[in-house]
């Protein structure tokens, strides 16, 4: 089996408000951090594919909230059709 990554993203967000102080300065409050690991893969193999466990790919560990899988008979890998693979990870923390 042969795997190729081809990309790889990180994002993340975090809820907001902004309200004046009394002095009607703009104070802006941050909470609610969300971050995401998006990883492409490219395989010469059928992915087993499953949303809500813990998984590593491409060295990022995170839960999958998102994944699909599209096989693509035009190319070939070692001889294999080629599997592009989409992971969406989310991850602990503040920060990716």
């Amino acid at each position: 089996m042969a795997v190729n990554t081809h990309k790889i993203r990180k994002s993340s967000r975090a809820q907001n408000e902004k309200l004046p102080d009394i002095t009607g300065a703009q104070i802006t409050y941050a909470g609610g951090v969300e971050c995401e690991i998006e990883v492409t893969q490219r395989r010469n193999d059928e992915p087993t594919i499953t949303a809500g466990s813990t998984i590593t790919v491409g060295g990022r560990t995170g839960v999958c909230i998102d994944t699909s899988a599209e096989i693509m008979p035009q190319y070939k890998l070692d001889g294999s059709i080629v599997w592009e693979a989409n992971y969406r990870l989310a991850t602990a923390g503040d920060s990716v």
